[in-house]
């Protein structure tokens, strides 16, 4: 079970933090408008993947 969960898990983690790095590339690039409303996706997300992250843990 371990064995056919990790692959995944890892997979899952290398996606989730190359897309949490794409955002904070954009946060850095983008004007202070367009920031904000960034700002408020990125924390979303955050949230989401640690949700899904811990129920992979559950596995």
């Amino acid at each position: 079970l371990v064995s056919s969960k990790e692959p995944t898990l890892s997979l899952f983690s290398v996606l989730a933090c190359t897309y949490l790095l794409n955002i904070f590339n954009d946060l850095f690039v983008l004007l202070p408008q367009k920031r904000d409303a960034k700002v408020v996706t990125f924390f979303g997300l955050a949230n989401f993947f640690s949700i899904i992250f811990n129920f992979f843990q559950k596995l």
